[in-house]
């Protein structure tokens, strides 16, 4: 049983989560044009997941100042094709706040930088997941959250009784 977790930012990613064992199967990154949107939504039809989970996107202030019209934009594109290719393809999907997958993953009052709490938890859970995309240097926070992501579905699959 596939769960996929996303993080729909510029930087975010897709994880494709076997439940039944926990183990990270997939890691994509957010497409950057149309012919990678359509061979993520052909990979989709082809595996059927059970749950996608995505993360809840809204327009908001950072550090008391107003999140840019460019930004707010492309991220409300990401998340808007995202729940359309799910929808396409027919994968159950749920969106989801920040904070509630962060209370599952994290239990309540945690503390430090989300950006870099997510990477130290995901590679707790998935060590073997590669963080660092092919060409870069760096760890992607948005891989993590998306493993993450996809965990909290895992949860929801159990309270439903399916797992």
């Amino acid at each position: 049983m596939i769960v996929l977790g996303i993080d729909p930012g510029a930087t975010g990613a897709l994880v494709m989560l076997g439940a039944e064992v926990l183990e990270v199967l997939e890691v994509w990154d957010c497409p950057k044009n149309m012919a990678e949107w359509q061979a993520y939504k052909d990979c989709l039809q082809a595996l059927q997941p059970k749950l996608a989970v995505v993360e809840r996107q809204q327009y908001m202030p950072k550090g008391g100042r107003i999140q840019g019209g460019k930004s707010a934009f492309s991220l409300g594109v990401n998340y808007g094709v995202w729940l359309g290719v799910l929808s396409a393809v027919g994968v159950e999907t749920i969106t989801v706040p920040p904070a509630a997958w962060q209370r599952y993953v994290y239990g309540s009052g945690a503390v430090g930088d989300p950006k870099e709490r997510a990477i130290r938890r995901a590679k707790e859970l998935f060590p073997d997941m590669p963080l660092v995309p092919d060409g870069c240097r760096t760890e992607r926070h948005g891989r993590a959250d998306a493993a993450l992501i996809a965990l909290y579905g895992v949860g929801v699959l159990k309270k439903r009784g399916l797992i």
